[in-house]
């Protein structure tokens, strides 16, 4: 059979296919960054702009554990993934590879005001963006999130217990030792996807999340670790 495509889905599907070249682009720039690091090299940042030459928005996910009084920040999430990818279908690095340390103690204390101003017992998870130096709440869950378990897993601690312990009256006090293990070891999540489910227009990453599971990759650095 003969596909006839309209005007309109021509269009259409030529913007998807430009906005996927620029993806392309952005993800070879990455895996350079990759390359260097595991060469050694002392500059292996992620790029500050995209393809477009525009400045670069990076997003990253703070989860924390509140008593309702007090606030223990259980790991700083930065996504791999340009801003507008939905979180469940972004890799993301633990601990951060750029933001500055400014930023994380304003996204750190902004948590902790959040937090407490909400009365959340239990888990709590914070999304932000930042471009230019400026850091923007993007929303607050005072719930759970799938990436609990990464979290768990690369700070070696119980994160989910404590949360549950939390819920059930006790306080952060109560917790015992809380000091994260894997120092100086980087943790990458990366996300799982039925590829045999998707059509080619759905392979193309948006703010509709795709994938069914994640995977956790461990390194010495970001490089090794991608």
């Amino acid at each position: 059979p003969v596909t006839v495509h309209t005007a309109t889905q021509s269009r259409v599907n030529t913007a998807e296919l430009a906005r996927f070249e620029r993806m392309l682009d952005a993800a070879d720039a990455a895996c350079e960054v990759a390359v260097k690091c595991r060469q050694g090299a002392r500059s292996c940042e992620l790029p500050t702009d995209d393809a477009e030459g525009k400045l670069r928005v990076v997003l990253a996910t703070i989860h924390a554990l509140c008593d309702g009084e007090d606030v223990y920040i259980a790991g700083i999430m930065e996504h791999i993934e340009e801003a507008g990818v939905h979180s469940g279908d972004s890799a993301c690095v633990i601990p951060p590879v750029t933001l500055s340390a400014a930023n994380r103690k304003e996204m750190i204390q902004t948590t902790t005001r959040v937090s407490k101003a909400l009365g959340v017992v239990g888990l709590v998870n914070v999304q932000y963006a930042v471009q230019g130096g400026v850091v923007y709440v993007l929303e607050v869950n005072p719930r759970a999130s799938r990436t609990v378990p990464y979290v768990a897993k690369a700070t070696g601690l119980p994160i989910a217990r404590f949360a549950t312990r939390l819920m059930l009256g006790q306080k952060l006090s109560d917790l015992g030792d809380l000091t994260k293990r894997g120092a100086g070891m980087h943790f990458i999540k990366a996300p799982v996807f039925p590829w045999r489910r998707f059509t080619v227009r759905d392979v193309v990453l948006g703010p509709e999340m795709h994938s069914t599971g994640e995977v956790m990759g461990v390194g010495r650095s970001f490089g090794e670790t991608h």
